[in-house]
């Protein structure tokens, strides 16, 4: 093993020194080929026969509930095509007349990355159907132009945000000259 990859072996180590033993028990069993148990508890500031004990004791009884109510989750959150978050998923466990917490769910989904999708939203086009008067075309694709500073266009741009969508008008200078295409966003003020 070379001096990198062991020095980038105990960066990613450092972070186990404050863990639970639990924890540190799990990078222990990981990394049990690579290194000697007894040389990684005494890194890792745990016992020997604390690892031993612990890689010889059977499952607790809370976390056999816990892999049978990740499976239920489970089996929920993929019979609802991924759009269940936390709160469905404990109103179904509770109709099935199984009882858990929604917080208890809720930290299982987050512990194991699942997240409920977002609905996409519907995709806004131009309403061309509308009694608003209409600007004329003047420029009618004639993207050429003969000096700087000669055609301009503006454009409302809808930023799509948490809060909902952000409508701003905002003005754009284009520089059309001689066939090369070059956008200023001015922010609404044309200089």
């Amino acid at each position: 093993m070379t001096f990198s990859n062991r020095s980038a072996k105990c960066e990613k180590s450092r972070s186990y020194l404050c863990a639970q033993p639990a924890v540190k028990f799990h990078f222990i069993q990981a990394h049990r080929r690579e290194y000697a148990i007894a040389l990684m508890c005494r890194a890792l500031e745990v016992s020997d026969s604390g690892h031993h004990a612990w890689s010889k004791r059977e499952v607790s009884k809370r976390a056999q509930e816990e892999q049978v109510l990740a499976e239920q989750r489970e089996q929920i959150f993929q019979a609802n095509r991924g759009v269940y978050d936390s709160p469905r998923i404990h109103a179904e466990l509770q109709e099935q007349g199984r009882r858990c917490g929604c917080l208890r769910i809720a930290r299982l989904m987050q512990e194991r990355g699942i997240s409920a999708q977002r609905k996409r939203r519907r995709v806004r086009t131009t309403e061309s159907n509308h009694s608003n008067p209409v600007a004329p075309n003047l420029l009618n694709r004639q993207l050429s132009a003969s000096a700087p500073k000669s055609k301009w266009v503006t454009d409302i741009t809808a930023i799509e945000t948490a809060e909902g969508d952000l409508s701003s008008f905002w003005s754009g200078r284009y520089l059309l000259s001689y066939g090369t295409l070059q956008l200023h966003l001015c922010g609404g003020n044309l200089p």
